[in-house]
């Protein structure tokens, strides 16, 4: 059995930082693109101060990008705070249809002052994204493992977002919205190079005030969130599929843990070699390679056996 396939026999097996020298890490070119909100409304209104109206009764357990987002605004000469869903992906103004939407999910927090689809918005459109998880990947072989990352013990949090509103040609008003991103924290690093921005309670009014349009007054919201708040911990791989949207997605499932080094041993005898199998029983996974007289011919075989 080749290590591929022994991921894809054992997908929830995870293994420490070595793990990712050899199959890479998450490969998703857009940070942050799913996540979960499934706070009550009372609860959500009461977090951000604002009226209920617009927040949905359901969980939802798997957003995905170009569908409707729960979002807080605050209108200019005016001091509340109002709930509002928008499409998830963000069009301007200025756009000729739709379509820049599906590259704009994401805004990068180092150039969004001068990125045309986002420099206006930076200013005089910055909004809140309330979740309470957002999920990324682990590559292994063929077989992606989702995570979830949560704030706390799982508490509500906010993304920093940003929106616009777009005209169609026969006349349509559509609102979207981008989550911020920044470089990740320590709990995120391995998964991928950025993370999606997270906005402390104590900064929602000036991140809010359509008033406040000096970018140096909002930089330094801009930055990773402190890994020591947040955990994370994989999730069933049912959340891979966008149109799964219920509780069972976000079950934490059990990752087994093994010898990493170990593998990494067998993974590179075996590359060098080009000779030998891995093979799995229950619990024990076999590593066989034959020996090499300083020749390079073959001699005797040797096993080791790791349990996991």
């Amino acid at each position: 059995m080749s290590l591929t396939s022994l991921i894809a026999v054992y997908p929830a097996l995870e293994l420490d930082g070595s793990w990712t020298e050899i199959v890479g890490s998450c490969e998703n070119e857009c940070v942050c693109n799913r996540y979960r909100l499934t706070h009550s409304k009372q609860y959500l209104a009461e977090r951000f101060q604002a009226a209920d109206d617009e927040v949905e009764e359901h969980p939802r357990y798997n957003i995905a990008p170009t569908q409707p987002v729960l979002i807080v605004l605050k209108e200019q000469g005016k001091k509340i705070r109002h709930f509002t869903t928008m499409r998830w992906g963000l069009i301007p103004s200025w756009a000729r249809d739709m379509s820049i939407g599906n590259r704009t999910l994401n805004a990068r927090s180092e150039t969004v002052t001068t990125t045309p689809a986002f420099r206006d918005s930076i200013l005089t459109k910055r909004c809140l994204i309330p979740a309470d998880g957002f999920y990324e990947w682990r590559k292994m072989g063929s077989v992606k493992q989702p995570y979830c990352f949560e704030v706390g013990e799982g508490e509500v949090f906010a993304f920093a977002g940003l929106w616009d509103e777009w005209r169609s040609p026969d006349g349509e008003i559509i609102e979207s919205c981008t989550i911020l991103t920044t470089g990740p924290n320590s709990l995120v690093a391995d998964l991928h190079d950025r993370m999606p921005v997270i906005v402390t309670p104590d900064k929602y009014d000036v991140w809010l005030d359509p008033d406040v349009n000096d970018f140096g007054t909002i930089r330094d919201i801009l930055k990773p969130y402190d890994a020591n708040l947040m955990r994370r911990y994989p999730v069933s791989r049912k959340l891979n599929n966008s149109k799964i949207d219920d509780a069972e997605a976000r079950v934490a499932c059990h990752v087994r843990h093994s010898n990493s080094g170990a593998v990494v041993l067998a993974f590179h005898a075996l590359r060098e070699l080009r000779l030998g199998r891995l093979s799995v029983e229950s619990s024990r996974l076999s590593v066989v390679c034959p020996r090499r007289s300083t020749s390079g011919l073959p001699m005797t075989r040797a096993e080791r056996v790791i349990e996991f």
